[in-house]
């Protein structure tokens, strides 16, 4: 694999270079979804800067994409995108026909074959900067078949909004639980304006509010589709790198793990403390902040539990885990549950929403040589001499409560 620095500054120049105004606004607005999808039939290219904002109030965490979109046909788009902070390029992708060219800032570059149709790149969050109907009119009809569908005309704009619809006789319904998803598209041209999607997990105390603004300078420029069209990857390197030994690190870009590869599985679990084999150390404070370790546990059967708010199964798992707590503490049973990567305050407040008491390891980071976490949640069952009985990755519900009250109990 060879590095050079690519000119991005002048592949940039060219893309957004030579904007011209939108067209003529046609005679009416649209008023229905079949209107706004003829209109945006329409559409030959757009160019434009596109932005992301996601605000998870569980532990008030935001994140941020932000990038330059040039966008010709379903199957052709150039995304550039740009750090937040400070605008610096922070990666590419190129989508030409089923080809998906893929450029990091460090300039390594890899090209996959891929689904124009369906989801292209491989980060959901990116992929949310290209909106869903440019890529697919099916689009439409999946909206309009949604029994809640809300659609207005406003000052100008075509709102499109759909409502989660809960079954109240369902083990996992509660009544806090609720799902909004709106677009906002010009109801003159058609292009898509702003997208948001609210949702909220009653049981699980957690939720996200994020919104895409997308901010168009052009609309139907010949020059938009020639730069697209025309635009191609450097050629220095026609193979990727090959990949790492296990993917899917921390839960980032594409979840925990990648759940449907034996290999990738087997290498995760290989890589952990062995069975039979003493727990290393591992070090942090209380939910009071004062210091802890793992070894303060020694003399007690522990169950180690690795986890952060945001990780669905983790927050599933969590009640269980009080359970198990007050069942078995007097017996001595501990839960520890280690998460790096939200504050003792922080996880606290969740807790505390939840009524939940589960005893927390709080950790600035994971110590990757000791422990080399790649997906949550990863737990651990060890003796009272600090021995690993079992570990595994995941929490499936019903049947991980069943073989959890079994292993605790066979341990004791």
């Amino acid at each position: 694999m060879n590095h050079v620095t690519i000119p991005f500054a002048t592949l940039l120049f060219v893309l957004f270079a030579g904007c011209s105004s939108p067209t003529d606004k046609p005679e009416s607005p649209v008023s229905s979804l079949p209107e706004l999808q003829a209109r945006m039939l329409e559409l030959t290219a757009l160019r434009g800067e596109v932005r992301l904002h996601a605000h998870t109030e569980a532990d008030d965490s935001e994140f941020f994409r932000w990038g330059n979109l040039d966008w010709s046909a379903p199957t052709d788009f150039v995304l550039a995108l740009r750090e937040d902070s400070t605008g610096a390029f922070a990666g590419l992708y190129a989508l030409q026909g089923t080809s998906l060219a893929h450029i990091r800032a460090d300039s390594m570059q890899t090209r996959e074959e891929v689904d124009p149709y369906g989801d292209p790149i491989p980060n959901h969050f990116t992929q949310m900067l290209v909106p869903a109907m440019l890529r697919d009119t099916a689009w439409f009809a999946a909206w309009s078949q949604d029994s809640t569908l809300e659609t207005r005309v406003e000052d100008g704009a075509f709102w499109v909004t759909i409502h989660g619809v809960y079954d109240s006789t369902d083990t996992d319904y509660h009544r806090e639980t609720h799902a909004r998803e709106t677009w906002v598209f010009d109801a003159w041209t058609g292009v898509p304006l702003r997208h948001r999607d609210v949702w909220y997990r009653g049981d699980l105390a957690y939720g996200r509010d994020l919104t895409v603004a997308f901010d168009w300078e052009s609309v139907n420029v010949d020059a938009v589709r020639l730069a697209v069209a025309d635009w191609a990857a450097p050629v220095w390197s026609e193979s990727p790198p090959p990949p790492p030994a296990i993917s899917g690190e921390d839960g980032q870009d594409g979840g925990e793990g990648d759940g449907g590869d034996d290999d990738w599985f087997e290498n995760a679990m290989t890589a952990l403390p062995a069975i039979g084999a003493a727990a290393p150390p591992l070090r942090g404070v209380n939910l009071e902040g004062a210091p802890v370790a793992l070894a303060d546990h020694i003399g007690e059967l522990v169950y180690l539990d690795f986890w952060y708010i945001g990780c669905g199964p983790c927050m599933q798992a969590l009640p269980h885990l009080a359970q198990l707590q007050e069942k078995y503490g007097e017996q001595g049973f501990s839960v520890v549950a280690a998460n790096p990567q939200q504050t003792a305050p922080v996880i606290q407040r969740y807790l505390n929403r939840r009524g939940l008491s589960v005893p927390q390891l709080v950790l600035d980071s994971v110590p990757k040589s000791d422990w080399p976490i790649v997906a949550y949640p990863t737990w651990f069952l060890l003796d009272r001499a600090g021995r690993v009985v079992e570990r595994n990755m995941g929490f499936g519900g019903e049947e991980s409560v069943a073989y959890l009250d079994s292993l605790v109990q066979a341990n004791l």
